[in-house]
């Protein structure tokens, strides 16, 4: 989904009831990847005005699904559509893993605005990028967030090769399987001319 509209900041807004079998575009936003733009340029000049909704995790998402949003996005794993019955269509934008980790870390360092420091913003400038990533459940992200809530869950609390495995393979399935669009933060304006093409955008 795509981000306009933050819950605790804007006020309700309500459109005419959906039909039931209107897809929601889901936006699996995986921080550092050109998902922001994307659905500041893209997403929401094609979509009626307060239909977007950002929000990140599960109670949310919930949430927002009573509204009847056209589409969400926010930094939530894979698994929106467990929540509904509407059809979803899950696009994301990805990006070389090693250049997302050091440009996500980079961003964590510097996630000091006004009264707002980032949860992991101190343990960022205390330790360098390889014992940040080793030390946080940041690790792996564009992974985690493509094998699922259920996947990411694991991770943050078990450590292993096998787990590692099973990530990978359950991600590759769901872009093949459930993803219509997946873009590329080094090839971004061919990924939106292919997300238009594709929503007729």
């Amino acid at each position: 989904g795509w981000c306009i509209l933050h819950p605790s900041r804007s006020p309700r807004f309500r459109c005419a009831p959906l039909h039931p079998m209107t897809p929601l575009i889901v936006v699996t936003h995986i921080e550092k990847t050109s998902g922001t733009s994307f659905v500041k340029e893209v997403v929401i000049p094609n979509l009626p005005e307060g239909s977007v909704v950002e929000c990140a995790g599960v109670r949310h998402n919930l949430a927002a699904l009573r509204d009847e949003p056209r589409a969400i996005a926010g930094h939530t794993p894979f698994g929106i559509h467990r929540f509904t019955r509407r059809p979803c269509r899950y696009v994301t934008f990805l990006r070389d893993p090693v250049d997302r980790a050091i440009s996500h870390y980079h961003f964590v360092r510097g996630a000091k605005i006004g009264t707002y420091e980032h949860p992991w913003c101190a343990h960022a400038n205390a330790v360098g990028v390889v014992e940040f990533f080793r030390t946080t459940p940041l690790a792996n992200r564009q992974t985690r967030f493509l094998a699922g809530l259920a996947g990411d869950a694991l991770a943050r609390r078990i450590s292993s090769r096998v787990l590692e495995r099973w990530l990978l393979d359950a991600a590759c399935a769901h872009l093949e399987r459930d993803y219509v669009c997946v873009g590329f933060q080094e090839r971004y304006e061919e990924s939106v001319a292919l997300a238009q093409r594709l929503f007729g955008w």
